[in-house]
Order: C-alpha cells, then sequence, then structure tokens
C-alpha cells in the first residue's frame, strides 16, 4: 500500500498527478496539506484521501479516446463537496457518495477539509447497464437510508482496513463492494423510476439472480431461466436485449469471473482447473482455456501461477518487516 502527504499544494498537484485520469486541480487555500493512502487491486485502485477544499476538474480538453473506460465512487468519510456531470449537479455531505465516469467531463468541489474514499475501477466491473448508469452519473447516493445504511459502513471499513486488502481476499472484497455499490445504484433507481424501462429491469436483475444461483448447472440457458420464471424464453432473451445484453454472454462472464477468483485463491490449490471450471458448469476443458484466454489474455494455468507468485512476493515483504 502507498502513503505519501503534501506539504503544498504543488506538491498535492504532483501527488495526485494522473492517479485519477487527468485532471485539473485548483484551491484557494494558502496553506494546502493532503494525504494519501493507496491501493490497486485487480486493476481498480482504492485512495483514502484527507485535504484541504479544493476542486477537481476533467475538462473535454483532457479527455482522449484512446483513455480506458473507467467510473470513479467518491464517499465522503467526512466534509462536504459538489459533483457534477451530464448536466446534473448534486450536494454531498458526510456518509454520502456519487458515482461519475472518466470517459466525460466532471467537476468535484470539495468546500471543506474532507476525507473521503475514491474508488476507480473499470466499467466492465459493475453489473450494471451504460444507459442505467448515465442516469445516476452525479445523483447523490444516499448513506444514511435504506439501502445505504448497509452499503456505506462496509465501504468505510475498507477505506479503514485499505492495507488488508491484499491477494484473493481483497479481490473478493473489492468485488462485493462493486457489488454492493451495484445494489444501491439500482435501488435507487427502482424507488424513483416507475416507468417501464424501470420495470424491465427489476425483471432482469431477477433473471441475474437466478443465474448466480444456478451457475454450477451446465444446462442453465435462456430456456431453464424461463422455465423457473414461467414465462417465455423470448422474455428473458428481450430482457437482457433491452439492455445491451445476451443471455449466453452474460453467463459466461459471470462464469469466468467466479472461476478467476477461485484461480487466485490460494485456498483451493488442491483442485485442479477442469475442477474449478466444473465447480462454475463449464465441463469442457479446452472450450474454457480458450474462453478465459480470451477474456483475460493469458490460459487459466499462467494466470495461477502469476497469482502463485503474488502471493510469494506479498509473504515476502511482509516477512522482511
Amino acid at each position: 500500500m502507498e502513503v505519501k502527504n503534501a506539504d503544498s499544494f504543488s506538491a498535492w498537484q504532483e501527488l495526485l498527478g494522473n492517479r485519477f485520469g487527468r485532471i485539473a486541480i485548483s484551491t484557494t487555500v494558502p496553506h494546502f496539506t493532503g494525504r494519501i493512502r493507496s491501493t490497486s487491486i485487480d486493476g481498480a485502485n482504492l485512495t483514502e484521501i484527507r485535504a484541504e477544499a479544493h476542486r477537481v476538474s476533467r475538462t473535454e480538453n483532457l479527455i482522449v479516446t484512446t483513455d480506458k473506460h473507467h467510473l470513479k465512487l467518491s464517499l465522503l468519510l467526512s466534509g462536504s463537496g459538489v459533483v457534477a456531470q451530464d448536466g446534473r449537479s448534486t450536494t454531498l455531505m458526510t456518509g454520502d457518495a456519487a458515482i461519475y465516469d472518466t470517459s466525460r467531463p466532471y467537476t468535484f468541489t470539495f468546500t471543506e477539509p474532507v476525507r473521503a474514499l475514491i474508488m476507480v475501477f473499470p466499467y466492465e466491473f459493475i453489473d450494471v447497464p451504460q444507459r442505467i448508469l448515465r442516469r445516476v452519473t452525479a445523483v447523490r447516493l444516499d448513506g444514511t437510508t435504506g439501502i445505504g445504511r448497509l452499503v456505506v459502513p462496509f465501504m468505510e471499513h475498507i477505506a479503514a482496513e485499505l492495507d488488508q486488502l491484499e491477494g484473493a481476499s481483497g479481490r473478493r472484497i473489492l468485488r462485493s463492494a462493486i457489488n454492493l455499490l451495484g445494489v444501491l445504484i439500482t435501488t435507487g433507481i427502482e424507488e424513483t423510476d416507475t416507468d417501464q424501462a424501470a420495470a424491465q429491469y427489476a425483471r432482469l436483475e431477477e433473471y441475474k439472480l437466478y443465474i448466480e444461483r444456478h451457475l454450477d448447472d451446465p444446462e442453465l440457458s435462456s430456456e431453464t431461466i424461463a422455465g423457473a420464471h414461467y414465462v417465455s424464453t423470448r422474455s428473458v432473451q428481450y430482457a437482457f436485449q433491452e439492455f445491451g445484453e445476451t443471455v449466453s454472454s452474460y453467463i459466461r462472464v459471470r462464469r469466468l469471473e467466479r472461476c478467476r477468483l477461485d484461480l487466485a485463491d490460494s485456498g483451493l490449490h488442491e483442485l485442479s482447473i477442469q475442477q474449478i471450471a466444473s465447480r462454475w458448469g463449464v465441463q469442457d476443458s479446452a472450450h474454457f482455456s480458450r474462453i478465459f484466454k480470451s477474456a483475460f489474455g493469458m490460459s487459466p494455468s499462467a494466470y495461477r501461477h502469476s497469482m502463485r507468485q503474488e502471493v510469494a512476493v506479498v509473504e515476502g515483504s511482509a516477512l522482511e518487516h
């Protein structure tokens, strides 16, 4: 984990750099101080910041088409701020959060000294369709009521224990955090939106929950999902297509993600790669190797080996200290 301090605004600018994508930073505070604690997990970055009041802007001229598509979550652990994107702006107080997209301009103004958890992660990590996400950028996610009262304390514990997020357990905690964020986002939409799209999305969520519970079934398909919900196969397929997905691709992605987490888990080292694939409904070992390499850029065996090396490095570093 990285821990760094800044005793001036210029040092703060240098410290943040391109950590959250190319941004412009400004402040009116004459004697600026700040501190970051940061860790990277599986392509995501989690950073706790403590700083004086300042403004962060990502303008059109700072965005290039080659930038990776990332989402950002800011959770205010203390202080207040105003976030703006997509023609919306909202004020956040302690315990509130907001999500925004680094591929489009945004501003975040911290109006007083602040402590915040900033999560930056690839768009594909979160199981919420893009057309839904675009409706909730720069919208206050209330951490004091409803689902927020369950999700925000979990995020607060993550901020306090960043140094514990290592190895397979760190990956699982990260994915749990992002899954909870997805629940917080979709719950807010369901509570405020009564149109047909919201109803269709609620049905899609039902189908996805069923898929999650039956990933170990090799026969899982549009037909089995439809039968379990007493609807036509076409209805299931249409629900996914409405949000830019297909049933088969969604099942494949979820199975691969479960397999990837298991391959990285040293507690499952006695299981063969085929046994792990079979746990999640993939029976053909050659097919599994092909789709895994296509998704993650390396074979299952190479990925497992790389994760073992990573654990060895972490354990060796811990012994040195």
